[in-house]
């Protein structure tokens, strides 16, 4: 399952919440973890947080996000980037993750938070700074590479023409 959270705008018309009803605009839509993380959010906001089991359309709640709160790994991030969206990101691992989060830190288009308690004071805070997230949405495109593996392609090919084995 994919573990992603946006705090969108205007929630898009393919969004329904747990009960089928349409998410109202404003809303927090969560895809949520095997934790149940997302289901207990939801709970203590019901009109505002809805949380989703399983979405294939991401990619609508990504482009309507104003901040995407996820996990720092390699694909979000680039999506992110991609997209033109500041990042609250929560829980990296160890190793790539990591290193991921304090790259986006350092250059402005995220920031990280390390608690429950910490998640909830942050997302307040941006969402309450539409310059802040303005900036960070600005850095977020930036950083990305968006043609990375047209040019890694052309390296290895020009590796294997001008250097044979």
């Amino acid at each position: 399952r994919a573990s992603a959270s946006a705090t969108v705008r205007k929630a898009p018309p393919c969004t329904k919440s747990r009960n089928g009803s349409a998410l109202p605009a404003e809303a927090r839509a969560l895809a949520s973890p095997p934790s149940g993380s997302a289901e207990g959010r939801a709970a203590r906001q019901p009109a505002r947080v809805a949380a989703i089991d399983f979405t294939s359309e991401m990619h609508s709640l990504m482009a309507a996000a104003d901040l995407v709160v996820t996990k720092p790994g390699g694909l979000t991030v680039s999506e992110c980037m991609a997209l033109g969206k500041p990042m609250l990101l929560i829980s990296p691992i160890p190793g790539q993750e990591e290193h991921n989060a304090s790259f986006l830190m350092e250059e402005g288009a995220a920031w990280l938070a390390y608690d429950a308690i910490g998640l909830d004071y942050k997302v307040a805070r941006l969402m309450a700074d539409p310059a802040k997230l303005a900036e960070m949405a600005t850095r977020s495109p930036a950083l990305g590479k968006p043609h990375a593996a047209a040019a890694v392609l052309r390296h290895v090919l020009d590796d294997l023409v001008n250097h044979p084995r």
